[in-house]
Protein backbone atom coordinates (compact mmCIF):
# COMPACT_ATOMS: atom_id res chain seq x y z
CA UNK A 1 0.00 0.00 0.00
CA UNK A 2 1.54 2.98 -1.32
CA UNK A 3 1.72 5.78 1.95
CA UNK A 4 1.33 9.46 2.24
CA UNK A 5 3.64 11.48 3.39
CA UNK A 6 3.52 15.55 5.32
CA UNK A 7 5.20 18.01 3.70
CA UNK A 8 9.07 18.51 4.47
CA UNK A 9 9.74 21.25 6.82
CA UNK A 10 11.22 23.29 3.95
CA UNK A 11 8.34 23.43 1.94
CA UNK A 12 6.12 24.34 5.01
CA UNK A 13 8.33 27.54 5.40
CA UNK A 14 8.04 28.08 1.77
CA UNK A 15 4.25 28.22 1.61
CA UNK A 16 4.11 30.23 4.56
CA UNK A 17 6.51 32.80 3.08
CA UNK A 18 4.58 32.72 -0.01
CA UNK A 19 1.57 32.93 1.45
CA UNK A 20 2.92 36.39 4.00
CA UNK A 21 4.61 37.68 0.94
CA UNK A 22 0.82 37.61 -1.10
CA UNK A 23 -1.26 38.62 1.88
CA UNK A 24 0.90 41.75 2.87
CA UNK A 25 2.22 43.49 -0.20
CA UNK A 26 -0.09 46.27 0.07
CA UNK A 27 1.02 47.23 3.93
CA UNK A 28 4.23 48.87 4.58
CA UNK A 29 7.29 47.60 5.98
CA UNK A 30 8.78 49.04 8.80
CA UNK A 31 11.15 52.32 8.13
CA UNK A 32 9.49 53.69 5.81
CA UNK A 33 8.20 57.50 6.11
CA UNK A 34 5.38 57.50 3.12
CA UNK A 35 2.10 56.04 2.79
CA UNK A 36 1.02 55.96 -0.88
CA UNK A 37 -2.17 54.93 -2.65
CA UNK A 38 -1.82 51.46 -2.99
CA UNK A 39 -1.02 51.36 0.48
CA UNK A 40 -1.91 51.28 4.31
CA UNK A 41 -1.13 50.72 7.80
CA UNK A 42 -3.05 48.33 10.48
CA UNK A 43 -1.71 46.48 13.21
CA UNK A 44 1.17 46.99 14.76
CA UNK A 45 2.61 48.78 11.26
CA UNK A 46 4.61 51.86 11.47
CA UNK A 47 5.72 54.67 9.35
CA UNK A 48 9.02 56.09 10.79
CA UNK A 49 10.25 59.84 9.93
CA UNK A 50 13.36 59.75 7.62
CA UNK A 51 15.68 60.50 10.40
CA UNK A 52 13.92 58.53 13.24
CA UNK A 53 13.00 61.90 15.18
CA UNK A 54 8.89 60.72 15.07
CA UNK A 55 6.54 57.32 14.72
CA UNK A 56 3.29 56.98 13.04
CA UNK A 57 0.89 54.16 14.32
CA UNK A 58 -2.03 52.74 15.86
CA UNK A 59 -1.62 53.63 19.77
CA UNK A 60 -3.21 51.92 22.71
CA UNK A 61 -3.06 53.93 26.07
CA UNK A 62 -2.62 51.48 29.11
CA UNK A 63 -5.70 50.10 31.23
CA UNK A 64 -7.91 50.64 28.00
CA UNK A 65 -8.89 48.64 24.87
CA UNK A 66 -9.04 51.32 22.65
CA UNK A 67 -6.93 52.10 20.02
CA UNK A 68 -6.23 55.27 17.89
CA UNK A 69 -3.55 56.82 15.19
CA UNK A 70 -1.13 58.89 16.64
CA UNK A 71 2.01 60.49 16.36
CA UNK A 72 4.85 59.69 19.07
CA UNK A 73 8.55 60.09 19.69
CA UNK A 74 10.47 57.60 18.45
CA UNK A 75 11.91 54.57 20.67
CA UNK A 76 15.50 55.78 19.39
CA UNK A 77 14.76 59.10 21.02
CA UNK A 78 12.76 58.01 24.30
CA UNK A 79 12.40 55.23 26.31
CA UNK A 80 8.88 55.52 27.12
CA UNK A 81 6.29 56.63 24.28
CA UNK A 82 5.60 59.65 23.99
CA UNK A 83 2.43 60.54 22.29
CA UNK A 84 2.78 64.14 20.45
CA UNK A 85 -0.80 64.08 18.75
CA UNK A 86 -3.77 61.58 17.66
CA UNK A 87 -6.21 61.90 14.74
CA UNK A 88 -9.66 59.95 16.16
CA UNK A 89 -9.05 61.21 19.68
CA UNK A 90 -12.60 61.46 20.59
CA UNK A 91 -13.95 58.74 18.13
CA UNK A 92 -11.99 55.63 19.68
CA UNK A 93 -11.78 52.20 17.94
CA UNK A 94 -11.46 48.83 19.57
CA UNK A 95 -9.38 46.79 17.03
CA UNK A 96 -6.18 47.94 15.13
CA UNK A 97 -6.07 45.01 13.14
CA UNK A 98 -9.52 45.29 11.56
CA UNK A 99 -8.95 48.93 11.14
CA UNK A 100 -7.00 50.38 8.46
CA UNK A 101 -5.23 54.26 7.60
CA UNK A 102 -5.32 54.53 3.79
CA UNK A 103 -5.51 56.97 1.04
CA UNK A 104 -9.17 57.47 -0.33
CA UNK A 105 -10.31 57.41 -3.71
CA UNK A 106 -10.49 61.25 -3.32
CA UNK A 107 -6.62 61.67 -2.32
CA UNK A 108 -8.41 61.86 1.13
CA UNK A 109 -6.33 60.44 3.88
CA UNK A 110 -8.52 57.75 6.06
CA UNK A 111 -9.16 56.03 8.93
CA UNK A 112 -11.59 53.20 8.61
CA UNK A 113 -12.56 50.54 10.74
CA UNK A 114 -13.27 46.63 9.89
CA UNK A 115 -16.77 47.30 8.81
CA UNK A 116 -15.18 50.32 6.38
CA UNK A 117 -16.90 52.82 8.56
CA UNK A 118 -14.98 56.22 8.61
CA UNK A 119 -13.68 57.34 12.02
CA UNK A 120 -11.37 60.29 10.85
CA UNK A 121 -10.48 61.98 7.62
CA UNK A 122 -8.52 64.85 6.81
CA UNK A 123 -11.87 65.71 5.01
CA UNK A 124 -10.06 67.68 1.73
CA UNK A 125 -12.95 69.44 0.10
CA UNK A 126 -11.21 70.53 -2.77
CA UNK A 127 -10.86 68.05 -5.78
CA UNK A 128 -7.51 66.07 -4.67
CA UNK A 129 -5.56 63.51 -7.01
CA UNK A 130 -5.49 59.74 -6.14
CA UNK A 131 -2.13 60.18 -6.19
CA UNK A 132 -1.37 61.89 -2.88
CA UNK A 133 1.04 60.78 -0.48
CA UNK A 134 0.99 60.97 3.65
CA UNK A 135 4.75 61.52 4.67
CA UNK A 136 5.48 61.79 8.66
CA UNK A 137 8.30 64.44 8.66
CA UNK A 138 11.26 64.85 11.38
CA UNK A 139 9.33 67.83 12.75
CA UNK A 140 6.62 65.16 13.92
CA UNK A 141 4.54 66.50 11.50
CA UNK A 142 2.09 64.62 8.95
CA UNK A 143 1.54 65.65 5.64
CA UNK A 144 -0.68 64.73 3.00
CA UNK A 145 0.94 65.89 -0.30
CA UNK A 146 0.69 65.71 -4.29
CA UNK A 147 3.25 62.40 -5.01
CA UNK A 148 4.71 64.46 -7.96
CA UNK A 149 5.22 67.39 -6.23
CA UNK A 150 7.19 67.17 -2.87
CA UNK A 151 6.83 70.44 -2.11
CA UNK A 152 3.22 70.47 -1.81
CA UNK A 153 1.07 70.66 1.22
CA UNK A 154 -2.55 69.85 0.74
CA UNK A 155 -3.03 68.99 4.30
CA UNK A 156 -0.98 69.25 7.65
CA UNK A 157 -1.27 67.83 11.61
CA UNK A 158 0.24 70.97 12.62
CA UNK A 159 -2.72 72.92 11.71
CA UNK A 160 -5.07 70.34 13.94
CA UNK A 161 -3.27 70.09 16.94
CA UNK A 162 -4.10 67.68 19.81
CA UNK A 163 -2.08 68.74 23.60
CA UNK A 164 1.18 69.28 21.80
CA UNK A 165 2.82 72.27 20.11
CA UNK A 166 5.85 71.01 17.69
CA UNK A 167 8.28 72.78 16.08
CA UNK A 168 5.98 75.12 12.56
CA UNK A 169 3.05 74.71 14.97
CA UNK A 170 0.89 77.47 15.75
CA UNK A 171 -1.87 78.76 18.30
CA UNK A 172 -4.59 81.00 16.79
CA UNK A 173 -6.48 81.57 13.40
CA UNK A 174 -4.56 79.94 10.38
CA UNK A 175 -5.01 82.98 7.83
CA UNK A 176 -5.29 80.66 5.17
CA UNK A 177 -7.75 77.50 6.31
CA UNK A 178 -9.34 80.17 9.10
CA UNK A 179 -9.49 77.32 11.26
CA UNK A 180 -9.03 78.37 15.37
CA UNK A 181 -6.05 76.20 16.27
CA UNK A 182 -6.36 75.28 19.76
CA UNK A 183 -4.57 72.93 21.99
CA UNK A 184 -6.93 71.00 24.53
CA UNK A 185 -5.75 68.55 27.25
CA UNK A 186 -6.31 64.77 27.35
CA UNK A 187 -9.51 63.50 29.71
CA UNK A 188 -6.44 61.95 31.64
CA UNK A 189 -3.35 60.14 31.29
CA UNK A 190 -4.82 56.70 29.60
CA UNK A 191 -7.59 58.65 27.66
CA UNK A 192 -6.61 60.91 24.90
CA UNK A 193 -10.19 62.17 24.41
CA UNK A 194 -10.40 66.27 24.08
CA UNK A 195 -9.85 67.30 28.02
CA UNK A 196 -11.58 70.37 29.63
CA UNK A 197 -8.10 72.62 29.43
CA UNK A 198 -7.45 74.37 26.23
CA UNK A 199 -4.51 76.60 25.28
CA UNK A 200 -6.11 79.27 23.03
CA UNK A 201 -5.82 82.66 21.32
CA UNK A 202 -8.69 84.93 22.70
CA UNK A 203 -11.20 86.20 19.39
CA UNK A 204 -10.04 89.38 19.56
CA UNK A 205 -6.61 88.25 18.49
CA UNK A 206 -4.96 90.23 21.78
CA UNK A 207 -3.83 87.60 24.21
CA UNK A 208 -3.39 83.81 24.95
CA UNK A 209 -5.67 82.41 26.90
CA UNK A 210 -6.15 78.90 29.04
CA UNK A 211 -9.49 78.45 28.91
CA UNK A 212 -11.61 75.52 31.66
CA UNK A 213 -15.20 75.35 31.14
CA UNK A 214 -15.92 75.76 34.66
CA UNK A 215 -14.32 78.61 35.61
CA UNK A 216 -13.52 81.97 33.68
CA UNK A 217 -10.77 81.86 31.36
CA UNK A 218 -7.30 83.94 32.23
CA UNK A 219 -4.90 85.70 30.10
CA UNK A 220 -1.60 83.69 29.83
CA UNK A 221 0.46 86.54 27.95
CA UNK A 222 -0.42 90.15 26.15
CA UNK A 223 0.65 90.77 22.50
Amino acid sequence: MASTTSPSPPLLLLLFLCFFSLSSKTHLAIAAETLSANQSLSGSQTIISKGGNFELGFFSPANTSNFYIAIWYSYKKVSKQTVVWVANRDRPLSSSFSSELRISEDGNLVLLDGSKNLFWSTNLTSPASNSTVAEILDTGNLVLRDGSDPNSVLWQSTDHPTDTLLQGGKVGINRVTKVNQILTSWRNSDDPGSGIYSLEIDPNGSSLCMQNPFARGFDMTET
